[in-house]
């Protein structure tokens, strides 16, 4: 069994001071004190877990390290937790550099074809902008009566993606986070698709500032154009949204 969770209740009879956690950013502390009957959302190490302690009294989660967490059999997440109901937390809405933004149309800075931030229906379709927070995403199209976060850039094409500077992001070929690993970066990047300079002329090394605080992320060096139209093949697997 689990050694921190029964260092955990057997340090419940000294209760420390509770801590306050947010789901974004991390939680800033070395362990998380839940009363008994609470539940917190604990994120650490890119990982979050909403836990409920169903125990008389209060417990300490570890988090210090990665180990200490959720990496390997001897940490938290891996071993026996008594008492204690531990989920995945549900997806939270984006903030200014925390998301994922993903466009029908090439990404840019305002005006025309898809501003980066923007989301809802844009055309028939429906086919439009997303823009998710941190969350685990295991189909990232969806349906009609559950959309993915690259459903409506999907159902036009999915030309643009933006990254938020405190966020990362894993795209998955398969469902449920399986297959290849199609992309792994952390922000604040964007990426476009390949399209003819004089459709948006100096995309690449434009001055974005006009655009607003939203934009100051994304210099020139953030932006990165493809050859060709990989993206198109991306919306139907899964994908991870961290935050740091």
């Amino acid at each position: 069994m689990n050694k921190f969770i029964f260092a955990v209740l057997g340090a419940a009879c000294c209760p420390m001071p509770a801590t306050a956690n947010e789901i974004l950013p991390s939680t800033k502390s070395e362990m998380t004190q839940i009363a008994a009957g609470e539940t917190k959302a604990v994120v650490a190490h890119g990982i979050c877990r909403q836990i409920t302690n169903n125990n008389a009294v209060p417990v300490m989660i570890p988090h210090r390290t990665a180990e200490e967490w959720s990496v390997g059999t001897s940490s938290f997440l891996a071993g026996a937790r008594p008492g204690l109901t531990v989920q995945n937390c549900p997806p939270q809405p984006p903030t200014e550099d925390c998301f994922l933004w993903s466009g029908w149309l090439f990404p840019t800075h305002g005006g025309s074809f898809s501003p980066i931030g923007t989301a809802g229906v844009q055309w028939e379709g429906p086919s439009g902008n997303d823009n998710v927070g941190f969350g685990d995403y295991p189909d990232a199209y969806g349906s009609d009566e559950a959309p993915g976060p690259f459903y409506l850039a999907v159902n036009g094409t999915l030309d643009g993606l933006a990254i938020g500077k405190r966020t990362r992001v894993i795209i998955y070929s398969g469902k449920n986070f399986t297959g290849d690993v199609l992309l792994d970066e952390t922000g604040p990047k964007v990426y476009s698709n390949e399209f003819p300079d004089f459709l948006i002329p100096n995309w690449k090394d434009g001055d974005w500032s006009s655009g607003g605080p939203l934009f100051d992320q994304f210099t020139p060096d953030k932006r990165h154009m493809f050859s060709g139209y990989p993206m198109h093949s991306w919306g139907y697997g899964s994908v991870k949204v961290t935050c740091n």
